[in-house]
């Protein structure tokens, strides 16, 4: 068993040349956490997150994830700042961040797999940087080769832009990188790039640690 036998598993035609992972809900079970905490702070401010809202803000950009708060708090007659909001939840993942980051079923082993091997990895987020800063903090050093944040100056998925600039940084064609995605946004975005990118509803991290 190799990383050979975990990129044939995703289709890829060789050993990547660099990983590149979404963060909320590919290596941290932290979807929820999202859900719960902007729920927490639209209901602070008099409105409610609905179930529609929840399935909006998967994967979205921040500005997207503001401006649905924004439009929730409308529906019942309340106007806010949608910047405001958005660092109201900030503030409470983070926290969750420091205190119960909880990694998905198999992540651990395929960060330390692919460093072991040498293959460079870009984390690829929508989060503002202080979160991923928090996440990378969390993992042994050398992890990750580089980042791109939602606070990076490049459209936000569904736009291929992220994982475009990813691969950039490490200096590697998209076609030749392996890209895990938990969204639909993330997932259109890593494949009209050009990696190989893998659904992890449809193939779990521990499917694929079970490889090493």
């Amino acid at each position: 068993m190799s990383i050979g036998d975990i990129a044939q598993r995703c289709s890829l035609a060789g050993e990547p040349a660099a990983i590149l992972w979404d963060m909320d809900g590919t290596l941290v079970d932290s979807e929820g956490e999202w859900a719960r905490a902007t729920g927490e702070v639209v209901s602070r401010h008099g409105g409610s997150w609905l179930a529609q809202d929840v399935e909006f803000a998967l994967g979205a950009s921040q500005e997207a994830h503001a401006n649905r708060m924004v439009d929730a708090l409308a529906r019942d007659g309340i106007t806010a700042d949608p910047g405001a909001l958005f660092a109201e939840v900030v503030d409470t993942v983070a926290e969750h961040f420091h205190t119960d980051l909880e990694f998905m079923p198999g992540a651990r082993e395929l960060l330390e797999g692919f460093r072991a091997a040498g293959i460079p990895q870009v984390l690829v987020s929508a989060s503002p940087q202080r979160l991923v800063d928090i996440f990378v903090a969390s993992c042994p050093e050398g992890t990750f080769a580089a980042t791109v944040t939602g606070d990076d100056q490049v459209p936000s998925k569904p736009d291929p832009a992220p994982y475009r600039l990813g691969a950039q940084k490490v200096g590697v064609e998209p076609e030749r990188c392996l890209a895990f995605e938990d969204s639909p946004h993330g997932i259109q975005s890593a494949t009209i790039c050009g990696a190989t990118t893998v659904d992890v509803n449809r193939i779990s991290l521990r499917e694929l640690a079970e490889l090493l």
